[in-house]
């Protein structure tokens, strides 16, 4: 399955797959990462493969995405200053 950026305000990215259904991933240093809680977190190279490959189980509708992709922008500040 590939994805497709459907925008971006990095490092965060809503994409779109193949099937309709959206996700939410991080892009850094020509890699991408799933947003998931495990750790490691999923890791990919820097494309539209990769971008699919790390999503993983976090497929959502439109909505539920378009509201999380708002909130990883909100909060990068907070999050940048967490892992200093």
């Amino acid at each position: 399955m590939n994805a497709q950026v459907v925008e971006e305000v990095r490092p965060y990215r809503l994409i779109r797959g193949q099937d309709g259904r959206y996700a939410v991933v991080e892009a850094r240093c020509g890699q991408v990462y799933g947003l998931d809680c495990e750790h490691p977190r999923p890791v990919a190279s820097d494309s539209a493969l990769g971008m699919a490959s790390v999503v993983g189980r976090g497929w959502l509708d439109f909505d539920h995405a378009n509201t999380l992709f708002g909130r990883m922008v909100e909060m990068e500040e907070h999050y940048s200053q967490m892992l200093r």
